[in-house]
């Protein structure tokens, strides 16, 4: 892309300069097209993207700050989708207990917490006239603690 385009510096203020960096959009179409093999493995993105193919391991903390491999999230090719799997036999629980507590469940599917820390993630308000976000845009509610009232920002 780099020998092909012209790519422009990307602005110094990553707050509210209202700058759109044009660059920035077209290399983020030109890197969900790519796929490559990196020192982490395959690395390409889906159409909103999220990375794909990815492997992590999901660890169990012990004593002394050992790290016990209790299951993966992987990327599953038949079903053409990242997937959770746990051994919860294989998890020392809190108390160092072998059983998994009653009224625990192990979940088939994560979720991730963000704070705003730009430039990494933006964070705007819909206005009132605005029902859906920019096709660029994952609508994200925010509750407010004090009164439970929510709002997509």
């Amino acid at each position: 892309m780099m020998s092909n385009e012209t790519i422009t510096e990307a602005p110094k203020d990553c707050g509210d300069s209202g700058v759109n960096w044009e660059s920035g959009k077209r290399l983020f179409q030109y890197l969900k097209t790519r796929n490559i093999t990196g020192e982490t493995g395959q690395v390409a993105f889906d159409d909103n993207g999220d990375r794909i193919y990815a492997g992590y391991d999901v660890i169990n903390i012990r004593e002394k700050q050992k790290k016990h491999v209790v299951g993966k999230f992987y990327y599953d090719t038949e079903k053409a989708k990242m997937r959770l799997r746990i051994n919860d036999s294989e998890i020392l629980w809190p108390g160092k207990q072998k059983k998994k507590p009653e009224g625990i469940m192990i979940p088939t599917h994560l979720k991730i917490l963000t704070i705003e820390e730009k430039p990494f993630v933006y964070t705007r308000r819909l206005t009132e006239d605005e029902v859906n976000c920019d096709e660029d845009e994952i609508p994200c509610p925010l509750f407010n603690a004090t009164d439970g009232s929510g709002l997509y920002i």
